[in-house]
This record gives structure tokens, sequence and C-alpha cells, in this order.
């Protein structure tokens, strides 16, 4: 009989143990499991906790009433900031570093303090120390302190520490520690305790399951984003990693709340990327390749976090570094999330690069912006700006901006600074700060911080034609593509369609790759090739000069012939006496002037044609329809018809020669500097231009102007289907059209032949 109860009791006890190991492993994600501290974490964890104690998140809240350290201000300055009335004092006074409880913040832009208020409570102080200015400043979160704004637990404890209870305000653990962000490890703690130090796959991955270890956004936006608890707190009350963070919060959204957005859909306010990100782009990355028809497993590794962080797990165990059995590889039906903070970030250490990146910021977005290595054309913004080859038909260019030496990268334009609370901080909504943006955005604006010279309605306005022009080339030329087009003519067209940025980030490659997809399925607006006119046969290259403009042999022979009669008189007169020296010192400095500078080349410069490829470069944009609404409100067309520029006065046909863009247009600033503010200024502005060959008509313009009659010489000539002056008798004059308010340059009617349409609206 022993041995059969020594077999029940044996049995009875195997029972329990595996009730109790299962109660253990199904309250893992449940209220059972608790809060143990990053104590019990470090035992076990020794090289992720050394790595995290140094780091920002782990120093979010210090106590000092034993050491003073962590408090980076010197309070032998700003005095006046510091003077307040203390909890359970008669008199104000600066406050000084014995009175601070705690120091909030790590220092990488402001630290703020704590003082005590008795009762265990704690309120903020009214005055921060700005760590790049080395400075205090004001902290006014109301307009009297104290005030319920100031109040530690009820506004700001949440985020800077770890096991908040809210009834009392109390925690655990001072700063972002473990659990933050894990969850509450008791479980995960026992069941690692009772599997020793050799444990089973099986008791492997009940560890691992009763802790939180995920890559998902919600455990970042816990604090940072800005929303409301049902309760009221300005932070999810009861929310526990891996749970639905909107089951406990409710996040701003651009709109609903003006103090925390700016009207360009950019964060206002201090700790909101997951508002941010959560209407990005890189948010909605899963959901847009699983719309596409040809997403495979392929695509996770640029479009799904939590597909790259498996993939991480799964190298791990590969290479030794863990044990038991690795996870499953993830699919495009068992991925869950698309691009997300942990993409990018590392939390648990801090250094170089900085902000917890996992590379330097251009290398991360190369590894999905750009299509190097891919079979299709996919996301080619780094090829496009850079200026990569995609298709071979079409040679590629790089950006100027890509060029230009301190040029703007990814984060310029993508990741601006925006101004917040004391200081500035990266958008993560990925938009770019376009010209037209409240003032306050104006330093970070991604065109006018460069383009300063140049009005922001203008680069708006140049911005919208560009990426309007684009779209609608894009559409026809995708109409027009058969399945008798060669086939890199859709590779053109997907790189420019892909990139985005409706010609943007390269405008001269895009125009190029679209252009040239045009021709070959036989459609417009295709402007020409660059023009390039030889000079003239009998134009003289000379030594060191290269070729001069308008010297030829004769005028060679004859300028030398001159020079040299010139310089052997003036020698000959040089050893006379009395006037005969002086004489021959002019003409020595005659000859002298005359060698030096051709003055006396019998072919102008303006009479020839011009050796110039500027204009092909010139009308990528003006061949297309644009537009300019001045600041009087006139529009004018900034379009120019090729043909009947060749064919007017100044055209290739013509006596005088033809006449190039940068004959007549400065190209020193993009787009070509500060827009003239009225109709009248832009008409009067080509008068002096007109005026440099035409001295002639100078009386004709002055008899005009004696009259009262402000015109220019476009009024009646044209600018650029120039017509010439023996014609006006039978041509009428090009004459403004009136149009309603708010229509459309391109519904006017040219006035003549090839000449853009100049509209005023009523009153201008």
């Amino acid at each position: 009989m022993r041995p059969l109860r020594l077999l029940i009791a044996g049995l009875i006890f195997a029972g329990l143990g595996l009730l109790l190991i299962s109660g253990i492993v199904a309250a893992q994600g449940g209220d059972e499991a608790t809060y143990i501290g990053g104590g019990e974490c470090r035992s076990c964890h020794r090289g992720l906790s050394r790595d995290y104690a140094g780091t920002l998140h782990a120093r979010a809240l210090q106590d000092t009433r034993s050491d003073k350290t962590a408090i980076l201000a010197d309070f032998t300055a700003g005095e006046d900031v510091r003077t307040v009335l203390l909890p359970g004092e008669d008199a104000p006074r600066p406050f000084t570093a014995e009175d601070i409880a705690y120091a909030v913040g790590g220092g990488r832009y402001l630290q703020r303090y704590l003082v005590e208020a008795g009762d265990g409570r704690y309120i903020v102080l009214p005055a921060q120390w700005n760590v790049a200015a080395a400075a205090w400043e004001p902290l006014a979160l109301a307009e009297e302190w104290p005030a319920p704004a100031y109040d530690w637990g009820a506004n700001c404890a949440y985020c800077h520490t770890t096991a908040l209870d809210t009834a009392s305000y109390t925690w655990l653990e001072d700063g972002v520690q473990c659990e933050a962000c894990h969850g509450p490890g008791s479980v995960h703690a026992a069941l690692a305790d009772a599997a020793g130090v050799r444990p089973r796959p099986a008791e492997l991955a009940a560890i691992r399951s009763a802790i939180v270890n995920s890559p998902d956004p919600q455990i970042c936006g816990q604090c940072h984003a800005v929303g409301q608890a049902p309760d009221g707190h300005p932070y999810p009350v009861g929310y526990r990693p891996g749970e639905p963070l909107d089951e406990s919060y409710t996040i701003s959204t651009p709109g609903d709340e003006s103090d925390h957005w700016w009207p360009t859909g950019h964060a206002a306010d201090v700790g909101m990327q997951f508002n941010e990100w959560f209407h990005s782009a890189h948010a909605r990355a899963l959901e847009t390749a699983r719309s596409s028809d040809y997403a495979d497993e392929t695509c996770l590794s640029c479009h799904s976090g939590d597909y790259r962080y498996v993939e991480r797990v799964r190298g791990w165990f590969a290479e030794g570094s863990l044990d038991g059995d690795p996870p499953e590889a993830l699919t495009l039906q068992t991925a869950a999330l698309g691009v997300v903070c942990g993409t990018c970030h590392n939390p648990h250490a801090e250094g170089a690069p900085d902000f917890f990146l996992v590379e330097e910021p251009e290398a991360l977005c190369a590894e999905c912006h750009s299509n190097t290595g891919e079979s299709v054309t996919h996301h080619p913004q780094l090829d496009l700006y850079q200026g990569l080859p995609l298709v071979a038909e079409v040679a590629p260019i790089p950006s100027a901006h890509f060029s230009a030496e301190d040029g703007p990268d990814c984060l310029s334009c993508h990741m601006a600074r925006l101004p917040v609370e004391g200081g500035a901080l990266a958008t993560h909504s990925l938009l770019a700060i376009l010209p037209g943006a409240p003032e306050a955005l104006e330093a970070a604006a991604g065109c006018t911080t460069c383009h300063n010279a140049i009005g922001a309605a203008q680069l708006a306005s140049f911005i919208s034609d560009v990426q309007a022009d684009f779209s609608a080339r894009l559409e026809a030329a995708r109409a027009a593509l058969g399945a008798d087009a060669p086939g890199w003519v859709e590779g053109a067209l997907d790189a420019v369609e892909s990139d985005g940025s409706g010609g943007l980030h390269n405008y001269s490659y895009s125009q190029a790759l679209l252009s040239a997809a045009e021709a070959a399925l036989g459609i417009g607006p295709q402007a020409p090739a660059a023009a390039v006119y030889e000079a003239p046969p009998n134009w003289v290259e000379l030594p060191l000069l290269g070729m001069v403009e308008g010297l030829t042999l004769p005028g060679l022979l004859a300028g030398g012939a001159g020079t040299l009669i010139l310089l052997v008189g003036g020698v000959i007169l040089l050893f006379g006496r009395d006037w005969r020296q002086l004489v021959g010192i002019l003409l020595i400095l005659a000859a002298i002037a005359l060698a030096t500078a051709p003055w006396w080349a019998l072919e102008r410069p303006r009479q020839v044609a011009r050796a110039s490829g500027d204009d092909g470069y010139c009308l990528m944009c003006h061949a297309g329809e644009r537009t300019l609404t001045l600041a009087d409100g006139n529009t004018i067309s900034l379009r120019v018809d090729p043909a009947a520029m060749d064919a007017s006065v100044h055209g290739v046909e013509s006596s005088r020669g033809r006449l190039g863009c940068l004959d007549c247009h400065s190209a020193a600033a993009f787009p070509h500097g500060p827009a003239p503010t009225s109709l009248r200024e832009y008409r009067l502005a080509g008068v002096p231009l007109c005026a440099g060959c035409h001295q002639d008509s100078l009386g004709h313009y002055e008899e005009v102007r004696a009259k009262n009659i402000a015109v220019g010489c476009v009024d009646c000539h044209g600018a650029h289907a120039v017509a010439p002056a023996e014609t006006l008798s039978q041509t009428p004059p090009p004459r403004p059209r009136e149009i309603a308010p708010g229509a459309s340059a391109l519904e006017a009617t040219p006035t003549s032949p090839g000449e853009p349409p100049v509209v005023r609206q009523p009153g201008g």
C-alpha cells in the first residue's frame, strides 16, 4: 500500500504544480501580472540595463534630494526668474538647488524642477533651465503659480515614471524604466525563476510570451502623443504595453485642437511624434503594400516594422544568440504594422548616431526610398535626387540641390525642425513645409529658407504649376501607353510617378524622363532639345582668349594693321621733341587699347547666331502652361511658343540673327528672382532691354511718353513673338483682356499668334 500512496501523492502534487504553472502562464497578459521594478530585470539582462541606464529615457526623472549632480542649471544667474513664494514660506525668494526634490528630464533641450508641496505632492517650479541657451527662462503654464497646471502628478508624472498610481500619484521607479515599455514583469520573472538555468524550449516560449517584446508604436505613443484619457488626464491612465492605446486614450488629430497643430498639419506642441506618425504614409505602409496587385513577402522588409523585428529575432536564433524555437516568419497576411518607431530608433541605447537612431538618417531613408538593385521601378526618390541611372535610354541628371555644397538632404524638407515650446523638434509627419506656410514656420520652410529672395506666393505658384503639369502629362502618357510601346517607356513613367514629388526632387531629371517617354509615344507637349547654334566659320579664335564673338578674319587683319600703324607711328614720334613725344605716347596707348579691346570687330555679338544651349532648358518649363499671379491681382501667362518665337523678328530666319532666352532674361536666381508687383511694372521692365539694341527707337518711345501714354515696347510689339515695325499698321497691337475674378489665365485667347495672353483683372 505504501508505494501506491506515494504514487497518488506524487500525482496530486504534480497536478497542483501544473495548475500553478498554467495559472501563471494564463496570467501573463492579464491583471495578475504586477510591476516588480527594474532591479529584477537587471539581474538577468545586465548588458541591456547597463546601456539603457545612460539614456534620456532612463533619466526622465532624477531624485536630487541626496545627490544634486543631476541638476544642470546655473544658480548664480536668473534670480529674478527664480523668485517665487515656496510652499510653507512667508516671503518670495529665488529658489535654490537645495529646494529641488527632482530634476525633470536629462537635459537635451530643457530641464525643469519639482518642489515638495506637502502630503506627498510635488509641483513644477515656474522657471526652467534652457540647456541650449544656458539660461533661465520663465515656465508659464498658467497665469499664477502654483495653479492646477503645475501639479506634477495630474499633468506630467505618467511619462516620467514607471508604474504610476493615479490615486495617490506615487510611483515605483523614477524615469522610464523596463516595465514602462515591456509591461509588468512579475509573471515573466516567476516563470524564469521556476525554469532554472536550463529551461526547456516550451519553458523558454512561456517566459518570452509573459513579457511584451514588440515594435508596436502604441507603446511609444503612450507618452509621445498628446491626447486625453476618459477621466480627463492628459495621459493614458491604466494603459499597459500590448493593449490597444485607443481604449484608454484619445489622441489629438489635425484640426481638432488648434493649439496643438499648425494649419499645415504639423505638430505645434512637444511630445507629438505619435500623433504625426499616425497620420503619415509610414503608418499606412503595410496597407499600401497589401493594396498592390504585385505585392509579396519581399515588400515587407520596407513596408512592415514587425516583419523587420521578427526577422532580426530569427537572425539571433540562427546565429545561436538565443535558444529555443524561433518565431514564425511573418507574411503579408500575418504582419500587423507599417513603418514604426522601432524601424528607425533603438530605445535601448543612445549615442552615435543621436536620437536613438539605428543608422545615420540618410542611410535609413535610402534603405527603402531607393531603387538600387530593384528589378522594377519602385521607390526611386534617392535615385532621382542624386541622379542615378533609372532608364538606359535617358542619361541621369543629378539635382541642383544634391550637387550644391551643403545642399539640402531628406531631413531638410521632410523632417524639418519646427518651433515648439522651448525649442524646435523634428516633425514626424514627413510633410515638407511649403511656401505660404504660417510666418512662424518660415524658418523651417523647405524652399524659402534658401530661396529667400523670391516671394512665397511666387514659389507656391511655381510648385503648384509644376506638379499639376507633371500630373496631367503622366495621365496623358499612361493613356497613350500601348502594347507596342518600348519597354523602357513604362519604366520612365513609373520612375517619375513613383517618386511622388511631382518633379520637385529633381526637376531636370524628371523632365528628361517624361519628355523622352512622350517623344517615344508621339505625344506632347515636348520641349525641343537644347538648341546649339554654331559660331560663324569666319569668327577667329585667338590664343588664350579663345573664340571672340564678332571677330572675323577681315576685322582681325584691319584691326591688326591699324594697331601696327599706330604703334610704329607712336614709337617714331616718341623719339622726337616737344609735342611729338606727347603724340607718340598717345598713339602707343591707342595701339594697346585697340589690341586688347577688339571693339573694332566687324560683326556684333547680337547680330549673329549665338552658341547657346539655354533655350531648350528654359523651354522645358515655358513650353507648357504656366501662370503667375502678381500682387495687384493681374495674371500673366509664362508660356512661350518656340515656333512663333523663331518666326518673329528675333527668330532664326531674321536678318538680325536669333536671340536666346538669356539675352534678355537673367537666370541668376531660381525661379528668376522676385516677381514684379504689378502688371504695369512687368510690362515696363522690358523697355531698357529693348533700348539696349534699338537705340534708334528711343526717340519714338520718348515721343509717346511725352503724350502721357505709359506704354512699354511689348504693348505694341509683343514680348516673344515680336512683330517688326512695318507690320504694325496691319496687325492690331496686343491688348489686355479682362476676365472675371478667379478665372484662369489659360482661358484667355492670345492677342497675337504665339504671344502669351496678358490677363487683367477688373480694376487692374
